[in-house]
């Protein structure tokens, strides 16, 4: 218009990012190998898998699995610690190694996974 208004106001506006679950679970001691000894016993904790999620509260909360299947019953696996048990005593002459998968998936609202494997081996 004649004459030209102009105006102008300033205003402080916050925003608060929420977190996206857009990173997978990620596992840290790789490769993922277990050497033990034949005649462990019953119980024995002998290896930790660690996985970790950059996200944040659930979207990065790492939960840990053995997937189904044999012989994954001769093992427990400690779904929040990652401590794996043996819930048998190994013996090479019938099992020589072990190929076990770990599935690492987080509490988001669409979880999100990885997978890896752990060989058991050694002089069982």
């Amino acid at each position: 218009g004649t004459p030209p208004l102009r105006a102008s106001i300033s205003a402080t506006v916050y925003v608060n990012l929420q977190d996206l679950n857009d990173n997978d679970p990620t596992f840290l001691n790789l490769p993922f190998v277990a050497e033990v000894l034949e005649g462990l016993p019953i119980g024995t904790s002998f290896f930790r898998v660690q996985a970790v999620d950059p996200d944040k509260d659930e979207n990065g909360h790492v939960t840990l699995a053995l997937q189904m299947g044999m012989p994954r019953l001769d093992f427990y696996l400690n779904s929040s610690t990652g401590v794996l048990t043996s819930m048998v005593v190994l013996d090479r002459e019938q099992i020589e190694l072990y190929y076990l998968r770990i599935i690492a998936h987080d509490a988001g609202e669409f979880p999100r996974t990885s997978t890896s494997t752990l060989t058991v081996s050694g002089d069982f």
